[in-house]
């Protein structure tokens, strides 16, 4: 699907999709996140995906662009306090007797 010029109805979800083909076999489509939009993913597939429905469009957009006011945590010298993100982040994807999640290992990946 050509979204070149944006969907057709922003719902404030933004991700990196690549889709592999192997011959005749199904595609395989990964999909590549910043940790703010694995938590808005999660929390928007659950509850507004592919609703047609402005309103909640426009609450999915605006949570979108909350997310990016969230402020950074500023570097201390010796203090190892977690930013809001990544502390929201581990908290919903990170098992307790692991460092996985969901069964995968964590990458940091800045795009």
């Amino acid at each position: 699907m050509d979204q070149t010029e944006g969907k057709r109805i922003d719902d404030g979800y933004r991700g990196i999709h690549v889709n592999i083909y192997i011959s005749k076999a199904y595609p395989i489509e990964i999909q590549f996140w910043t940790r703010t939009h694995a938590l808005l993913n999660e929390y928007l597939h659950a509850n507004i995906y592919k609703i047609d429905n402005m309103v909640l469009n426009q609450y999915a957009v605006d949570l979108s662009n909350w997310f990016k006011e969230v402020p950074l945590f500023p570097e201390s010298d010796g203090l190892e306090v977690q930013s809001y993100i990544d502390f929201i982040y581990e908290k919903v994807f990170y098992s307790d007797d692991d460092e996985t999640v969901n069964g995968q290992l964590d990458e940091e990946c800045d795009f």
